[in-house]
C-alpha cells in the first residue's frame, strides 16, 4: 500500500509566493497511522516552532496574587481564556493556592470553541483534555499547585478556555488573584459552580456564569527540547 502522506505548500514570509511542496508521509508502508508518524508530520509544520507554556490573555508577571478568589465547594469553576501563539505538547496546569489551611482538592479541564457563526449550539465547548485525576492536599502555606494533564496533547494555535474546578465536597478552593485597575475593569474570566467534575462538553452561557475581572495565576505548561518534563 503507498505510504499515506500530506502535502503542504511552503510560501514566503509575506505568505505572497509559494516558494516548494514539502510531502510529510503519516502512514507507514502497510498504510497504518501512528502517533509517531502523525507528531513528526505535526513538527514538520511547526515553522513557528514550539510554545513551551502560555498564560492568560490578560496576564502580567509581577502581580502579586495576594487578594484570593474563592471557588465554591463541590463544584465551584473558573473559566479563562488562554491564547496558544503556536504548535505546543501540553503536559501540565499550574495555578496559585492562597489557602493555608484545611483539605483541598482541585482539577482541571481544556476546551474550545471550534465555530463562531452565532448559532445556539456554540455555547457549548467540547473539552480539548483533562488533568489527570485531582490534586489532593492540605495547605498550610499559599503555593504554587500543578497538575499533570490525563495524557501529553499537542494544542494546536488558537484560543482555549482552561477551567480550574475545586472538587473538594466541602471546603472552598481559594486561588490568588489580582484586581483589574478600577479604571477599566472589564471582563477577564468568569465563574460558576458546575457539574462535579466537569464532562467533554461544557455550556458557557447557561444561567449562573458570573464574569469576573481580575487577573488569575494560571499557566499551560508544555514541553520543549525533547525533554520530558514540562518547561
Amino acid at each position: 500500500m503507498p505510504t499515506q502522506q500530506i502535502r503542504v505548500l511552503t510560501q514566503s514570509k509575506d505568505f505572497e509566493h509559494v516558494h516548494d511542496a514539502i510531502d510529510i508521509p503519516i502512514a507507514d508502508a502497510d498504510g497504518f497511522f501512528t502517533a509517531t508518524n502523525v507528531e513528526t508530520a505535526l513538527e514538520e509544520l511547526a515553522s513557528t516552532g514550539w510554545q513551551p507554556y502560555a498564560f492568560p490573555i490578560n496576564f502580567v508577571a509581577n502581580a502579586a496574587f495576594t487578594t484570593s478568589l474563592t471557588l465554591a465547594a463541590n463544584g465551584g469553576s473558573l473559566a479563562v481564556p488562554i491564547a496558544v501563539n503556536s504548535l505546543m505538547k501540553l503536559t501540565s496546569v499550574s495555578t496559585r493556592n492562597n489557602a493555608a489551611t484545611l483539605a483541598r482538592l482541585w482539577g482541571w479541564d481544556l476546551y474550545k470553541q471550534e465555530l463562531n457563526t452565532g448559532v445556539a449550539g456554540e455555547n457549548t465547548l467540547t473539552r480539548v483534555v483533562a488533568s489527570n485525576g485531582n490534586d489532593s492536599f492540605t495547605a498550610t502555606v499559599a503555593s504554587t499547585r500543578t497538575l499533570a494533564a490525563s495524557a501529553n496533547t499537542v494544542l494546536k494555535p488558537g484560543i482555549y478556555w482552561l477551567v480550574i474546578q475545586n472538587r473538594h465536597v466541602t471546603n472552598t478552593f481559594v486561588m490568588g488573584s489580582t484586581a483589574a485597575s478600577a479604571a477599566f475593569a472589564i471582563n477577564s474570566a468568569q465563574t460558576k459552580t458546575t457539574t462535579n467534575p466537569n464532562g467533554a462538553n461544557l455550556d458557557f452561557v447557561a444561567a449562573t456564569w458570573t464574569k469576573v475581572t481580575a487577573m488569575y495565576p494560571v499557566r499551560l505548561n508544555g514541553i520543549v527540547f525533547g525533554q520530558a518534563a514540562a518547561f
